[in-house]
């Protein structure tokens, strides 16, 4: 079973109201992820991330740094990049994007092409 990296735009950038255009964001990661996980992939989906902040106690502290190194070092373990969205707009998604094609990790953003890739590799 191959590990598929969903990687999309989070961080608002234009609408007046910041969360709702974040939760829209987060909405399009995770059901892009959903749909593989039911067609059963291994997915990681940095979209959820946000659960992790719900879970700080007083006085705990999680930096947006630490996710974002999170993040990447799962993605080196990843098979595949799948990016979702406007994502060549987002400064996170392009560093993911430059990390996959540095260590040579299949990159798609089209879900028929991710899909006829995984009916092809072992």
């Amino acid at each position: 079973m191959k590990l598929i990296y969903v990687g999309s735009p989070l961080t608002p950038t234009g609408s007046d109201n910041h969360a709702i255009e974040y939760l829209g964001n987060v909405r399009k990661s995770v059901l892009a992820a959903k749909k593989l996980l039911l067609k059963g992939h291994a997915v990681y989906c940095p979209a959820l991330d946000f659960q992790y902040f719900l879970q700080l106690k007083d006085g705990e502290e999680m930096t947006s740094e630490i996710i974002k190194k999170m993040n990447l070092e799962i993605l080196k373990r990843c098979d595949a990049l799948f990016l979702v969205g406007d994502w060549f707009s987002s400064v996170g998604c392009m560093i993911e994007y430059r990390l996959a094609i540095k260590l040579n990790i299949s990159v798609f953003e089209s879900e028929e092409r991710l899909e006829r890739w995984l009916s092809y590799v072992p």
